[in-house]
């Protein structure tokens, strides 16, 4: 007895959970990666005089921050 079964839908979703897999680690990485050095920007403006410049480049950063704290949650 020979069965011939249609797998074309399971490779399908195997794929497509491998892609899942590797976008969630490299989107987790990179937003990991990137969290220490906008930290350290942050410190740094702190430690600046408190300049009108210096806040300005704490809001950015803060805000980036914010941001890759948003898609680190998506993913």
């Amino acid at each position: 007895m020979l069965t011939i079964r249609d797998v074309t839908k399971l490779i399908q979703a195997e794929k497509v959970e491998t892609e899942n897999q590797f976008f969630n680690t490299l989107t987790s990485t990179v937003t990991h990666e990137m969290m220490t050095p906008i930290n350290c920007i942050i410190t740094f403006a702190r430690a600046i005089t408190n300049s009108e410049k210096s806040q300005a480049i704490i809001n950015v950063a803060t805000l980036l921050k914010l941001n890759l704290k948003d898609l680190l949650d998506r993913s």
